[in-house]
């Protein structure tokens, strides 16, 4: 019992010491790393990737880069990963304080300390780069084409970064970008690496990244001689110019060129047999552009111009390289011989059409002889001083645009088109840039219009352009004294110039507050309110019927309504304007609308129309009516009128049945405000119908069935029935009626003088014509539509009262 609380009391101890000591952490690892390493050891135990320890203060601690063994066990000098497809040199240690830096080697020992934080082995990692000649040229073979390889295929040599391979060969390199170039052996051809399983690729540079095999593409190329004829021009073959051999005596093999007469690659290795000038070697199946510089001059000063190649294509065609690589090609392109051409104008200088392009710098050519181009004088055009010429003709005769041939055997030729100089007006305005109208088409000033002698032109200017707002340019003449917008011109001189002047003129807007209000007088007078600046325009402001002049605002003041304006710039002015009773000279009629002499009956209703006539609308009583309606009343001498209803722009009143014939002046008056007369005559009697409203505003008499319903043209009058028609100024009764007061309920207020109704161009009298009950100053009149009527979709309706008949009326028939 006492030896387990001993043991327990010793742990406890050896714990709490361990405990107590203090630990300080450091970071280990190598720069770069790769997922496939490098491997570094601590204290035996191996790690790929950075590592951090927490070790205690004081400790050692042992940490390696490990080297591979060859085969026979002896270290390496770099570490060998993935297969050896990656290798890692070792520089050195290196740590974040000086206290280390006495180490040197791959084995370091560390003692753990708080400054010592990191330390970091920096490594060079390489890359196995494998450069593979699929057809396994010979071992021990060089970069020199003269000890080419006797067993297998010389295809060519690839340079790496500048170093000629000329082999199968491995290499390790670091990550890099490194240059890739393939030179080919004579009667081989170049067209791609493999990178990996690729597909060949013309690389110029190649971005190694990790192991990587290169492979080489060759193949026996197809041999192209190109010749010209005549013999030592040269070729354009893909963008590039080909001098040609001087004799044909070129081998496909290029081993018989004469020494100035090959081409050599730009990276060719030292005794890399060249071709000759004009020898390809194309991959079979390739596509090839293909031409000639044309003109070209020869050895001794001639010039030649090309026509095609011996294979049938023409210029800049494509030439397809065939499969058959034991048999060269020969390709000719074939030239014919050149003369100076020259296309002249008279006078020089003007634009020509060659060929479909006026924009030559020059207009002297070499053309193959026997060779068609086209040619067009351009016309008209203008020179370099703006006169402008019309073709006339071509020294060889021919039309404004035809084909000339090159003359065989001859070295120059020309051909020159005569121009005449036209003659020239050029119109001017003030102020310029305006559009102006010429011969139908529009043109800016200055406008120049060129002709021939005699011709003439239509000329039509604006009479006035806009400019800013309220103010335009006005047409004031011709520089030669013409004083219309419109004049034709005549070609009669040189040149000659014609300025149009026009003169600013400005807007004088006036405005009526209320709008029509009133009107304005302006001394002097304008069609549309435009006057010529400076111009002194005295205007006034004269008040319409209702209406009275209170002051002006705007750019006139005052409470008179005359005033004067100086048009130096646009004006506006406003003349304000208050409401005053008024009525007009035919203000007062019938009820019922004109009757047919104007004239009103004693005891009819009327209506008096104007502005002004009451402050607001009223309607009075009926059973009697009110002869003062708020504060308005109407009198006629010392009558004072019954009123149905008064409002600003209308009162409907009774005439009194006291008034003889004669003409009378009513009077409106209204508490505050001054009174207004009209003028009106009586007549012992004025018919006039009601009208009943309808939505094709027919005049259609207000009548009505037996059984009270209205007579319209959906439900007209029939054959055999009395029907009612209303209307007012039917003279007197047979019994006096009293102003204001509707006839009372009997059968004997009826119409006093003689009354007959006109239906078509029938004349019928009434079964009955009276006072309407119950209703002041309405007649009422009973007819009874003869069943032997003939019968009208509307038929025509007029009262006769005395001989004085009513307006014509429409009433609706069936």
């Amino acid at each position: 019992m006492k030896r387990s609380i001993w043991l327990i009391l010793f742990a406890l101890l050896i714990c709490a010491s361990v405990g107590a000591q203090a630990l300080t952490s450091i970071t280990i690892g190598t720069s770069p790393t790769t997922p496939n390493g490098p491997v570094f050891f601590v204290d035996g135990t191996s790690y790929i990737s950075t590592q951090t320890f927490e070790w205690p203060l004081g400790s050692a601690h042992v940490v390696q880069f490990p080297f591979s063994l060859d085969n026979n066990g002896n270290a390496l000098p770099y570490q060998s990963a993935l297969n050896d497809n990656i290798r890692f040199s070792f520089g050195s240690w290196a740590a974040n304080t000086p206290i280390f830096n006495n180490q040197t080697g791959s084995i370091v020992t560390v003692v753990a300390d708080p400054s010592l934080t990191t330390l970091i082995g920096s490594v060079t990692v390489n890359y196995l780069v494998n450069i593979l000649f699929p057809t396994g040229v010979a071992a021990g073979s060089t970069c020199d084409p003269l000890n080419a390889p006797q067993t297998g295929m010389p295809e060519g040599v690839v340079f790496f970064n500048g170093a000629c391979v000329g082999t199968s060969t491995s290499m390790y390199v670091p990550a890099a970008t490194y240059t890739l170039a393939a030179v080919p052996y004579p009667g081989w051809v170049f067209y791609g690496y493999l990178i990996g399983n690729s597909a060949p690729n013309s690389l110029a540079t190649v971005n190694v990244t990790g192991p990587m095999n290169i492979t080489p593409q060759f193949s026996i190329a197809k041999r192209v001689d190109f010749l010209t004829s005549p013999l030592g021009l040269q070729v354009l073959i893909d963008g590039g110019i080909i001098n040609t051999p001087p004799s044909g005596t070129a081998a496909s093999n290029g081993t018989s060129c004469a020494p100035d007469y090959t081409r050599l690659p730009a990276i060719a290795p030292p005794g890399f047999t060249p071709l000759c000038f004009g020898q390809f070697d194309f991959l079979p199946g390739s596509h090839h552009q293909i031409g000639a510089a044309t003109p070209q001059l020869d050895g001794i000063g001639n010039y030649w111009v090309f026509n095609a190649f011996s294979d049938g294509l023409g210029q800049n065609a494509t030439y397809v390289a065939d499969f058959n690589t034991s048999t060269p090609d020969v390709v000719t392109a074939m030239f014919i011989p050149g003369a100076h051409v020259s296309i002249l104008s008279n006078p020089g200088g003007l634009k020509l059409m060659i060929d479909g392009r006026d924009n030559w710098t020059a207009y002297n050519f070499v053309w193959g002889q026997g060779q068609t181009h086209s040619i067009t004088a351009e016309t008209p055009q203008l020179d370099s001083h703006g006169r402008q010429w019309q073709f006339s003709s071509w020294s060889d005769g021919g039309a404004v645009a035809h084909n000339i041939s090159v003359p065989t055997n001859t070295t120059n030729y020309s051909v020159t088109a005569t121009y005449t100089e036209l003659e020239q007006i050029t119109i001017n305005t003030t102020p310029q840039g305006l559009n102006i109208n010429v011969d139908g088409s529009a043109c800016s000033t200055p406008c120049v219009i060129n002709k021939t002698a005699g011709s003439t032109s239509q000329v039509t200017i604006p009479a006035s352009i806009p400019a800013a707002t309220g103010s335009r340019y006005d047409f004031t003449g011709w520089s030669d004294g013409i004083s219309t917008p419109a004049r034709t011109v005549t070609f009669s001189q040189d040149t000659l110039t014609l300025a149009a002047t026009y003169q600013t003129s400005f807007q004088l807007t006036a405005i009526t507050n209320p709008s029509g209000a009133g009107t304005f007088k302006t001394v002097p007078t304008s069609p549309d309110g435009f006057y010529a600046s400076g111009t002194s325009v005295s205007i006034t402001a004269a008040a319409n019927n209702g209406y009275k002049f209170v002051k002006w605002e705007g750019d006139l003041a005052g409470a008179f309504a005359g005033g004067t304006l100086l048009m130096a710039s646009p004006h506006a002015i406003q003349a304000d304007f208050v409401s005053v009773p008024f009525i007009p000279p035919a203000g007062i009629e019938s009820v019922t609308g004109p009757t047919s002499d104007g004239t009103l009956a004693p005891g009819s209703l009327i209506s008096i129309y104007g502005q002004n006539l009451a402050p607001a609308v009223l309607v009075g009583p009926g059973n009697p009516l009110s002869q003062a309606l708020g504060n308005t009343t109407v009198t006629v001498g010392d009558y004072v009128l019954p009123l149905v209803y008064v409002s600003p722009g209308q009162i409907s009143a009774q005439l009194p049945w006291e008034l003889p014939d004669g003409s009378y002046t009513l009077a409106v008056h209204n508490t505050g405000l001054s009174d207004v007369d009209g003028t009106f005559t009586v007549s012992s009697a004025s018919p006039g119908v009601f009208e009943q409203p309808n939505p094709q505003n027919l005049p259609l008499v207000l009548a009505l069935h037996p059984d009270g319903s209205l007579v319209s043209p959906a439900s007209p009058a029939v054959q055999g029935e009395q029907i009612t028609i209303f209307a007012t100024g039917l003279g007197p009764y047979t019994h006096p009626a009293v102003d204001g007061f509707p006839a009372s309920p009997v059968t004997n207020f009826l119409v006093a003088d003689a009354i007959t109704v006109t239906l078509g161009a029938v004349q019928i009298t009434p079964d009955w014509a009276g006072a309407a009950t119950g209703i002041v100053g309405v007649s009422v009149v009973k007819v009874t539509i003869a069943p032997d009527m003939p019968a009208a979709t509307n038929a025509n309706f007029t009262i006769t009262v005395s001989g004085k008949p009513s307006l014509p009326m429409l009433l609706p028939m069936q």
